[in-house]
């Protein structure tokens, strides 16, 4: 018997597949919402297939990269395998990936299973990072790339407001959100694709300190980078200066030379298609209506 599990993010429909149930989620876990398609149509779709026992061998395979000890990704013919932790005597995890990123075949070590009553069980391994990182060259596929970024829906136009760590995305949403007009989508992590030759932005399940992740999506009309300064104030950016600003917060797989070309192309027509500006704002409550009225003032970038 095989149990299956729908997760979409960005509009790209993961069916998971294991011969173990799956444990049900804390109530405010992110990922709750993503176990359902979004309100617009998925895309095709991405087959993960959990099972447990021997990781795959990594004889032969060359390492490309290694994020801290977190997990490591290496290169062969047939694909890539990803594996986590890095350090640990033995990963709980191993992921083999197809070429084409359509196809994930997931080993996670037995000490994961759960032990409940009537039977094991597990939670589901497919997330934060695993997710995000085959999300990453799918997206490169499917015209799309992942932010650090916090966004929103005000009267169903959407804007993403770039920032490093401490940067302000968390504090910006709060007072967005508290503003009452605007429908805060993450306050950390955005996905921007282009859909029927539109750009569109979407919410994850992988929020910041504020815990803000909504599977939704709005077209994609403004950006705001984010400075933290003495008062409130927005500024012009020419798409060039907009896009060497918009790539330290893009996830851009460096290591992989066949797939960050499409990922650098997509950061370059959002630069060139949606007005950039930057916002300088301090931490109180009238940004909100300053942003409100930066979004109906927007022209398009020249």
């Amino acid at each position: 018997m095989s149990y299956r599990l729908a997760l979409s993010i960005a509009g790209i429909q993961f069916t998971i597949s294991c011969r173990l149930p799956f444990l049900p989620e804390s109530p405010k876990d992110p990922y709750r919402a993503f176990h359902r398609p979004a309100a617009r149509r998925p895309d095709p779709g991405i087959a993960v297939t959990i099972a447990t026992g021997r990781m795959p061998r990594l004889q032969g395979l060359e390492k490309v990269f290694e994020a801290d000890d977190t997990w490591a990704m290496f290169r062969g013919r047939r694909g890539r395998v990803i594996r986590g932790p890095v350090r640990a005597a033995a990963p709980f995890w191993a992921a083999v990936i197809s070429s084409d990123w359509r196809r994930v075949s997931l080993t996670v070590s037995p000490r994961l299973v759960k032990k409940e009553e009537g039977g094991a069980g597990l939670m589901n391994p497919f997330r934060y990072p695993l997710d995000q990182i085959v999300l990453t060259g799918a997206l490169a596929q499917r015209q799309g790339v992942i932010l650090h970024c916090c966004g929103a829906a005000l009267k169903g136009r959407g804007l993403v407001c770039p920032a490093r760590s401490g940067g302000g995305k968390t504090t910006l949403s709060r007072l967005l959100a508290g503003q009452g007009r605007f429908r805060v989508m993450s306050d950390d992590r955005m996905i921007v694709r282009k859909t029927a030759g539109a750009l569109r932005c979407w919410g994850t399940p992988w929020p910041g300190a504020g815990g803000m992740a909504l599977n939704e999506s709005a077209p994609l009309e403004a950006v705001f980078f984010l400075v933290k300064g003495p008062r409130h104030r927005i500024t012009r950016l020419a798409p060039a200066e907009a896009f060497q600003r918009l790539l330290p917060m893009a996830s851009v797989p460096w290591y992989d030379k066949e797939t960050f070309p499409a990922v650098l192309s997509v950061c370059e027509e959002i630069t060139r298609r949606v007005p950039c500006r930057e916002l300088q704002f301090r931490p109180e409550a009238d940004v909100a209506e300053l942003v409100a009225r930066g979004v109906a003032d927007l022209r398009p970038p020249t």
